[in-house]
């Protein structure tokens, strides 16, 4: 016979603070957190580099802080169907997490949904009378709107144990520190340091002022990420997560979105990356969606684009609007000036009296580089791009060669190349340099400068000056003609 032994009150205080725990913990934003299928993958990926892209309101920045707040709480998400979705990070010690926003005012934006209620909105289950996310899209929850609460935040108080404030009263973090040790930075896109510990997770909402910094910070992943997931998988190197609006001026997002494309088919891809449309989004009425895009069409079709589904739009974007083919070009359509006149004299070659450079951007799948030319100064103050090369995938050694090949009667005062990534290192390439790879090609095809030989010399990096000193070379002078000028034969 079995014999029930009662609880003391103490006990039974005891154990209904339990379940009550229990169940709040049950309620919380990660575990009621319901990716859309389009969203999952995402969540499922292993790659190094992640990109979330998409148009306004399509649920990318959702997505990215649900997984960056999953692995600092050591809590596994739930697919759409609520099974359990991989979990890739450590379990077993703290993490280090680097925040990076545009400003502090993005910063604060960010925080808000990490450590702040009301990221989506849930409702209790008709049937269970538990908290779930609330699907609008669903006839009978649509009817109990009016039911929907505000959803409890991703990281719980109860969870954190000091926060740092650039500015408290503005909710400018610096740095959180949550109960089971990670660390998580936020840094604005300008202030983030160079030198430090390996990085578990670096997460960048939106844009960055620096895009030329962004190969530095991937830098800071490999060592990272070491250690064993609650299921005592073993996991190392940190992950790069980036949730963005297609900002078509950011080259590092291009590049980074680009390489998800050609890493598509490999079964361990470096990166990886998901497009998230506006007028996908369930969580929107059709009616507002239907409006929006009709708004946006107003202002032409490249807004609804970007805004609805996310598309880079460099087909359309000037990166110096002053630019008029007309002013700058060669030949200009209204008849030839002084310039054009002194070109005519090298019989369609650069005149042996000119000095000319050589500048290259080594991109990892587009790598550019332009010859410029200076005439001498009875022509006038001018600067010639003469000659472009671009080829998509080519290695430094044909770029080597066509510059050979079209540049062959040219003497070179000087070689210049972008600085940050002629330091960044090839994989497979015994530790050398991007820059170094390049002068041995060139060494190799016997191309050299007075000044640097068959090495480069790095540019600036000070793009605000740059872009502002090529405008004042764009603007026309007194006499019609502009300092800039392009061959547009």
């Amino acid at each position: 016979m079995m014999v029930r032994q009662r609880l003391s009150r103490n006990d039974q205080i005891r154990l209904n603070e339990v379940i009550t725990e229990k169940t709040r913990r049950n309620e919380e934003a990660l575990q009621l957190y319901r990716p859309q299928p389009s969203q999952e993958p995402f969540h499922r990926s292993q790659a190094q580099q992640r990109v979330v892209r998409g148009g306004n309101r399509s649920g990318k920045t959702t997505a990215a802080v649900a997984e960056v707040c999953s692995a600092c709480t050591k809590t596994q998400l739930r697919d759409s169907h609520g099974k359990p979705l991989p979990f890739n990070y450590p379990a077993d010690r703290p993490l280090l997490v680097w925040v990076i926003g545009i400003d502090e005012n993005h910063l604060a934006r960010v925080f808000r949904k990490m450590f702040r209620k009301g990221v989506f909105r849930v409702i209790s289950d008709e049937k269970t009378g538990k908290l779930r996310s609330w699907r609008p899209w669903d006839a009978s929850d649509h009817k109990r709107r009016s039911e929907t609460q505000e959803s409890p935040p991703f990281i719980p108080e109860r969870m954190v144990e000091n926060i740092a404030w650039i500015n408290k009263g503005e909710g400018i973090p610096s740095l959180v520190v949550l109960k089971n040790g990670t660390r998580i930075h936020f840094f604005p896109s300008g202030g983030v340091p160079g030198m430090g510990d390996p990085v578990d997770i670096l997460f960048i909402d939106e844009d960055v002022r620096y895009p030329e910094h962004v190969p530095e910070w991937i830098g800071r992943l490999p060592d990272a990420g070491k250690g064993t997931t609650p299921d005592g998988r073993w996991v190392e190197g940190g992950r790069f997560i980036w949730s963005a609006w297609p900002h078509s001026h950011n080259d590092a997002l291009q590049t980074m979105c680009r390489l998800a494309k050609e890493e598509a088919r490999s079964e361990d891809p470096i990166a990886f990356e998901i497009i998230l449309k506006f007028h996908e989004n369930p969580f929107i009425s059709d009616k507002l969606k239907a409006q929006t895009i009709k708004s946006w069409g107003a202002y032409g079709s490249s807004v609804v684009r970007a805004r609805d589904l996310g598309d880079f739009l460099t087909d359309s974007v000037l990166w110096y609007p002053n630019f008029n083919a007309e002013i700058h070009g060669i030949p200009r359509r209204s008849g030839p000036d002084i310039l054009e006149t002194a070109l005519a004299d090298g019989a369609g070659r650069i005149p042996k009296t000119w000095t000319n450079y050589l500048g290259l951007d080594p991109g990892h799948t587009h790598p550019a580089l332009v010859v410029l030319s200076v005439p001498p100064p009875q022509v006038g103050d001018f600067f010639l791009v003469w000659r472009e090369i671009c080829h998509e995938g080519a290695s430094a050694q044909f770029i080597a060669k066509e510059v050979k090949r079209i540049c062959w009667d040219m003497t070179f005062e000087a070689f210049f190349i972008d600085g940050h990534a002629a330091r960044q290192s090839y994989q497979g390439q015994g530790g050398s340099t991007i820059g170094q790879h390049y002068s041995a090609a060139f060494k190799e095809a016997g191309l050299s400068s007075r000044r640097t030989g068959s090495t480069f010399m790095p540019g600036s990096d000070d793009i605000t000056a740059r872009n502002m000193l090529l405008r004042s070379w764009m603007d026309e002078r007194d006499d019609g003609t502009t300092k800039f000028r392009i061959d547009t034969a």
